[in-house]
């Protein structure tokens, strides 16, 4: 079983390791992926512009935690 996230961003560290909000949210837009699937934030989406990679929207999803909604990403075609 397996699930996967990229959230397209490189976390702050500091003495304890990267940054709590920044893991986090990776763990949340991980727990929204189905069996198998791989999700990715807007930020992985914007970057990826232009190059073979696909995605597919997958809706504005309420992540537990996070104040704001984000907006996910399935990865279609790599």
């Amino acid at each position: 079983w397996s699930r996967s996230s990229a959230a397209g961003w490189s976390p702050s560290t500091g003495p304890d390791g990267p940054s709590s909000v920044a893991v986090h949210i990776a763990a949340r837009v991980m727990a929204a992926a189905a069996h198998g699937e791989t999700l990715t934030s807007r930020t992985v989406q914007d970057l990826v512009v232009g190059s073979v990679i696909v995605l597919e929207d997958r809706g504005t999803h309420r992540l537990k935690g996070v104040a704001d909604p984000w907006q996910l990403y399935t990865v279609a075609r790599p």
